[in-house]
Parts: C-alpha cells; sequence; structure tokens
C-alpha cells in the first residue's frame, strides 16, 4: 500500500472568494488501493505543496512515502519539495502522457463532479466544508476496478487484492506493433478531452522495443532511430502509419542555398522539433495540390 501515488493539483480559482480564500486542491491517488486524498491549498507554492504531503501521510495512522508520479510542473519541480522527498527518500517522477495519470485524473474529475452538484443543489459557491466528506465517501465506495472498498484496504489484506489484480493468467502477450515499425503517438490531450483537429502527432516514430506486460507497452525513437524518447507508451497511444503516408509536410522554408547547380531549401518539418531540420532539394518538395 501507498507505494505509488498519483499526485496532481485542482484549479478552484474562480470559487477562492467563497472559499476563504483557497483555490486548489492538491489531489492523491494510491495506485494500488485506490484511496484517494484531496487538500484544500491556497496556492500551489512550493511550502504549501510540501506541507500537503505532509498532510496526507499523517492520515490512517501515518505512512511514509516511497514513489510520487507527477506532471511536470513547477509546483512539483523546486527546491522545497525535492529536498522534502530527498530527506525522506523518494523517488519521484513525471509522466510522459496523460494514460499514465489517468488514475487521479478520473478522481479529479469524479471530484469536481461531486463538489458541483453538491454548489448546485445547495445554491452555494463553497465546496470547502464538504471536501473531506465527498473524498470520504468515494473511499468508502467499492471501487469500480478492484470491486474493492478503499478504506477496508489495510496492510493485513493487501495481498488479496494483490492477488486479484496482477494474477498471471498464463496467456501469452500478443502485440499489435513490430520492431522497426513506423508509427504516430496521441498528442498531449487531457483525458476524456474530445475535440475535431487530429488526435495524432505529425512526427514519426519508430519502435525500439517492445515490453511483455500487461497491457504491452513500447519504447519508441525518434524518426531517425537516433533518439529514444523517454517514457513507454501503450497500444492506444500509437497509430501505425502506412508507407504512402511517410510524407513530411513543410511547415517553413528557412533557407535557400544553390549547391552543384541544384536549389535546395533548408525547411522546417510541420511537427517536428527544430533539430531535424534539413536540407531539401526542390526536386524532392511535391506541392499538397498536385497530389
Amino acid at each position: 500500500m501507498f507505494s505509488h501515488l498519483q499526485v496532481d493539483l485542482v484549479d478552484m480559482q474562480k470559487l477562492k472568494e467563497y472559499n476563504d480564500g483557497y483555490s486548489m486542491i492538491f489531489t492523491a491517488v494510491d495506485v494500488f488501493s485506490r484511496k484517494t486524498f484531496a487538500v484544500p491549498l491556497k496556492s500551489k507554492r512550493p511550502l504549501e505543496v510540501k506541507t500537503a504531503f505532509e498532510t496526507i501521510t499523517q492520515s490512517d495512522g501515518g505512512w511514509s512515502l516511497q514513489n510520487v508520479i507527477t506532471d511536470q510542473g513547477t509546483e512539483f519541480y523546486n527546491k522545497t519539495v525535492s529536498t522534502y522527498f530527498k530527506e525522506n527518500h523518494v523517488n519521484h517522477y513525471s509522466v510522459f502522457n496523460n494514460l499514465k495519470s489517468a488514475q487521479v485524473e478520473r478522481f479529479n474529475r469524479t471530484l469536481k463532479e461531486r463538489l458541483y452538484r453538491y454548489m448546485t443543489a445547495k445554491a452555494t459557491n463553497r465546496w470547502l466544508d464538504v471536501l473531506g466528506d465527498i473524498v470520504y465517501n468515494i473511499n468508502d465506495a467499492p471501487n469500480r476496478t478492484t470491486g474493492i472498498v478503499p478504506n477496508d484496504v489495510n496492510f493485513q489484506n493487501a495481498h488479496q487484492l494483490l492477488d486479484g489484480q496482477y494474477k498471471d493468467n498464463g496467456k501469452q502477450v500478443k502485440f499489435k506493433f513490430n520492431v522497426g515499425d513506423a508509427v504516430r503517438i496521441s498528442k498531449q490531450k487531457t483525458l476524456f478531452e474530445k475535440g475535431y483537429i487530429p488526435n495524432f502527432t505529425y512526427e514519426i516514430f519508430h519502435i525500439k522495443e517492445r515490453l511483455p506486460r500487461t497491457p504491452p507497452v513500447y519504447r519508441i525513437t525518434d524518426f531517425t532511430k537516433t533518439e529514444t524518447i523517454a517514457g513507454v507508451y501503450y497500444e492506444t497511444e500509437l497509430v501505425k502509419v502506412c508507407t504512402k503516408d511517410k510524407a513530411y509536410r513543410i511547415e517553413k522554408i528557412l533557407k535557400t542555398r544553390k549547391r552543384n547547380g541544384t536549389k535546395e531549401y533548408f525547411v522546417r518539418f510541420l511537427g517536428y522539433r527544430d533539430n531535424h531540420n534539413a536540407w531539401v532539394k526542390e526536386e524532392d518538395i511535391v506541392s499538397i495540390a498536385d497530389t
């Protein structure tokens, strides 16, 4: 229990004047038991964030942080919080996409839905007084994934939950992609967000390694196959690129030159970082209108 904690902040600034100046909610979910925590904050200053970590570890008789998973925001990456983690031997690392923080994202959504439902029913803008009760009720109901009430999970019965969640079913992992496949990855959109813009990057990557986990995950490299991208990716975050789709759109022509009688353009490719800018021969550029 409490070995891996997903942590985030919920923005409630629009209602701060009705809640004694509290404008943020520090949220956390224990990945194993699905137990949730919420601490009101007046700001996301480092000292307040550090105090929130201290507050949640004093609950349930007291426990120690081991692994903390957050986004890469400065509220988590600063001298005060980093020193606190170092002094308490806490491993702190960040997610590289939203699927890996799905539990705290879902908790954030559930928490806000219940807070706003309460405020609508009571015709009030004050959420501060009921925050603790709502979190308790969430923890006192069976979790959809585990089927177990988070408040009932303890160090004595944790092994039962572990067997239920991670028992090996003996099935061989089936991979959707092969090493070397060209893929695009999903954009950094918030979980549950809907939109009409493309959901995948223009940049093309390649599968470098397949990891037989449940579900399976992949390591990828950039399109030159020289730079390994940090993190791992689920199959739902990747889409295979067909050979005919492997054209690279030009965002902007930066320079022009003539080399050995051939005109060349130094271009920035749409959706790619500047370190992928390159010289391209005029004859290799095709107008979209001509395709």
